[in-house]
């Protein structure tokens, strides 16, 4: 069974929904967990974010910084959400 993808953990799995509640993600894990595909995804995102940048070279934050609200986390963190516009 692939990480996050448990249909007793999280229902219609196969389905994108940001806004899921249950058990935290997996993500790429760390130590003997770690994810051996990571440093894919890790290229893949940054594939993604410049492409993003220089088709919508006028996207900023929606909201200053300061009130980007993070979640808690002594391995991973990230903001709860983040609100864009351009």
């Amino acid at each position: 069974m692939t990480a996050n993808r448990d249909e007793d953990a999280h229902p219609d799995a196969d389905r994108i929904d940001f806004t899921r509640q249950g058990p935290p993600q997996l993500a790429f894990g760390h130590g003997p967990h770690y994810c051996p595909d990571a440093p894919l995804s890790r290229m893949e995102a940054d594939v993604l974010l410049g492409t993003l940048l220089r088709r919508l070279p006028r996207l900023r934050l929606a909201h200053p910084a300061h009130q980007v609200r993070w979640q808690p986390g002594t391995i991973f963190r990230g903001p709860e959400e983040l609100a864009v516009t351009w």
